[in-house]
């Protein structure tokens, strides 16, 4: 399911138009992203948890070449 049909999903389930879903859908992404900027986690019951992973830095190995190249460190959004 893409956000497209995720928005009319909402909007037929809860009787809004397709702007309030798509307005709605976008407040709660956005104050999840928010949370996970500001290193926070946020638990909804019954679904997962949305939680920042952090990578270290490390050396990585170039496949076509075999040359060491240098990974750097990274967070990514994980929803466990």
């Amino acid at each position: 399911m893409n956000k497209k049909q995720l928005v009319a999903k909402i909007s037929s389930t809860l009787n809004l138009s397709k702007a309030d879903a798509e307005r709605t859908f976008d407040s709660i992404t956005n104050i999840i992203l928010d949370a996970l900027k500001d290193d926070d986690s946020v638990k909804i019951a019954g679904f997962g948890t949305y939680k920042v992973a952090k990578r270290k830095a490390r050396q990585g190995r170039n496949p076509r070449t075999g040359e060491t190249i240098p990974v750097h460190h990274r967070a990514a959004n994980h929803l466990m």
